[in-house]
């Protein structure tokens, strides 16, 4: 009994990680004031281009099992929606500088929510290498 219930949560557990896999971003451009996102859905390679005029930038978090928020974000345009690192493939540093390029190209200031978050995404990339640099130092 046990052992068929350990299969089932197994299994959902494989379900879900599919689904929220399926769509996966691998590049970003910023070109002549358009934002080109590039990734796949399953197998099928897709790109979209967003005016970055029309276009709005949000950032979303989800809390690990660490503590630790993760943030990704999603961006809005015309009625097309593209979450970038909701598969957590994209480092901190580098999703600092999409958010911070795409806020200067369009002239926007930073308000005090966004903030928030990008210092928690600048922090934690910083205390992970004092971690590393300690370890190998032992």
């Amino acid at each position: 009994m046990a052992g068929l219930v350990i299969t089932g949560i197994g299994v959902l557990y494989g379900i879900y990680a599919v689904v929220k896999a399926r769509t996966f971003v691998y590049g970003v451009r910023f070109s002549e004031g358009t934002l080109m996102v590039q990734g796949c859905h399953f197998n099928t390679r897709w790109e979209k281009q967003f005016d970055i005029s029309r276009s709005t930038i949000h950032i979303k978090a989800k809390g690990n099992r660490s503590g630790r928020e993760d943030c990704f974000f999603r961006i809005l345009s015309d009625g097309q929606t593209v979450d970038i690192n909701c598969s957590w493939n994209w480092d901190d540093a580098t999703l600092l500088i999409i958010f911070n390029e795409f806020k200067r190209i369009k002239g926007e200031k930073i308000i005090y929510d966004e903030k928030y978050f990008l210092d928690v995404m600048a922090k934690y990339p910083k205390i992970r290498s004092c971690i590393k640099s300690s370890n190998a130092q032992v």
